[in-house]
């Protein structure tokens, strides 16, 4: 592990739900004086990391803690679950979006192709026939 992924769990570890500590006050503590929105993503990285190492760390609109019970964590799981349910959701009606929206696209894309050829038949049509030789 490396000292900012662990610096950054020893913070966390520190807080509760009651007492959560947010993302920027941890990048402020650190002194990480990058661009913070860049940071806020590199945090979110190391968090997730850290998750998947097994570190129970939750998260509220508030901030990051770390649960004192397994309730407490639980209740967050729920909770992220939740909103993962409510992403997948987004995303695949997005996707009933796109593929409507494609074929309206390529079906759009069709009948101008037709129209364009209506029109070259008809200006063909127009165009005086030759006298015989």
């Amino acid at each position: 592990m490396t000292e900012l992924r662990l610096q950054v769990l020893k913070i966390i570890q520190d807080r509760d739900k009651y007492n959560p500590v947010r993302g920027v006050d941890i990048v402020r503590i650190l002194n990480l004086r990058e661009d913070k929105n860049k940071f806020g993503a590199k945090l979110r990285q190391i968090i997730n990391g850290l998750r998947r190492e097994g570190f129970a760390i939750c998260a509220k609109g508030s901030g990051y803690y770390y649960p004192k019970t397994g309730a407490e964590l639980k209740a967050y799981i729920d909770s992220f679950t939740s909103r993962i349910e409510s992403q997948t959701e987004a995303r695949d009606c997005l996707l009933k979006t796109y593929d409507r929206l494609h074929q309206e696209w390529i079906l759009k894309q069709q009948n101008k192709m037709l129209d364009e050829m209506k029109i070259r038949s008809q200006q063909k049509s127009l165009l005086p026939t030759p006298l015989p030789a």
